[in-house]
């Protein structure tokens, strides 16, 4: 599976993307986990210690870009733009290249 995200370099240049996300993104995204990796999907885990939240995010390979992530976080259901919650995994991906090779695929 191919997985379609942002590069840092791309996230600062984006322009539907909130200013303070991409800040509290920079700020989370040591706290991003992996749920699961299934042939099609990849879920996500966002925790967010400042705030005492908890947030899942879903990668869908079959469904192209940017609809292919999904948070279930107020901001990105209602108003489908990236949330720092998407942007913290993003991060994490371009930060740590050995991020997901860590976990085995798993099917549900």
């Amino acid at each position: 599976m191919e997985l379609i995200f942002f590069s840092i370099n791309e996230i600062k240049k984006e322009k539907n993307i909130l200013k303070g996300s991409v800040e509290s993104a920079r700020r989370i995204y040591k706290d991003v986990s992996v749920d699961y990796i299934t042939p099609k999907h990849i879920g996500f885990t966002s925790l967010d210690k400042l705030h005492d939240t908890k947030h899942s995010i879903i990668y869908f390979s079959e469904k192209e870009f940017p609809n292919s992530w999904n948070c279930d976080c107020h901001l990105h259901s209602i108003k489908k733009i990236f949330c720092k919650h998407i942007l913290a995994v993003f991060i994490r991906l371009n930060k740590d290249k050995r991020f997901l090779k860590k976990f085995k695929k798993t099917s549900l």
